[in-house]
């Protein structure tokens, strides 16, 4: 898993890779309606996985480890950077993407 600081290797691997999975963890439903209508209208033809919290996040990464994770940090339940580095951990050998919003 990498901390992208720069948008433009996200770019280039979404727009490379058709088949992208987005996972969006959110648990307020109006930013995952919005979150859908702009990946959608983007990146027609992807996949996309809801989740609500860290349970269901774990399991979407087990599911689909190659993938774009979208979260909003400060509404999820996951308690501060020593929780991300454990993911990091966990996942280090997948292709993963975390973009903070």
């Amino acid at each position: 898993m990498r901390l992208k600081k720069y948008p433009l290797n996200l770019k280039i691997r979404i727009t490379m890779n058709t088949d992208i999975t987005f996972i969006i963890a959110d648990n307020q439903d109006i930013t995952r309606m919005g979150m859908h209508g702009y990946i959608s209208a983007i990146f027609s033809g992807c996949r996309m996985i809801d989740v609500t919290d860290k349970k269901e996040l774990m399991l979407a990464l087990v599911e689909c480890n190659d993938s774009v994770v979208i979260l909003d940090y400060t509404l999820f339940d996951i308690n501060g950077i020593e929780e991300f580095l454990i993911i990091e951990k966990r996942f280090s050998e997948s292709s993963l993407d975390i973009v903070f919003q």
